[in-house]
């Protein structure tokens, strides 16, 4: 016998904002062949074997086990780079969102009573100069109409 895998095949999902991503690939693949073509482990083992017995038609056929490993390997590696470029791209931007959350919280915090008391009245005086100037201009009498 040979070393076992001793992980378990539970991907695991992490919430990310308003989505679930996935932050892990089961685990047996690559190194466990798992019904499937020889992992890792199996096709190292199976060399092990065919050294230790001296077989070179063994030792061929292990060969081309460790490639189909090292292709599963390969792909694992894609599948695991493209979810951690995911997972970077959503910490990327909850950063963006925490940082103008913190800005727009500090602006608040932070703001001038003085200054804002100030502003709002300027504001409100010109809205009623607005109402005023309107209401002369649509000032109009039952006279004015007949």
């Amino acid at each position: 016998g040979g070393p076992t895998y001793a992980g378990n095949d539970t991907a695991r999902v992490v919430q990310v904002g308003p989505a679930e991503i996935q932050s892990a690939t089961a685990g047996a693949p690559p190194f466990a062949s798992d019904g499937g073509p020889p992992g890792v482990l199996d096709a190292l083992t199976t060399l092990r074997d065919a050294l230790s017995a001296n077989d070179p038609s063994a030792v061929r056929s292990s060969l081309d086990d460790l490639e189909g490993a090292r292709s599963l390997t390969t792909t694992s590696l894609g599948k695991i780079g493209a979810q951690q470029s995911r997972l970077d791209s959503a910490v990327d931007g909850l950063q963006v969102r925490s940082d103008t959350v913190e800005r727009l919280l500090g602006d608040t915090e932070n703001a001038d009573l003085t200054e804002s008391i100030v502003d709002l009245q300027l504001q409100q005086t010109a809205y009623e100069r607005s109402i005023q100037v309107v209401s002369g201009v649509l000032r109009v009498s039952l006279l004015d109409v007949l």
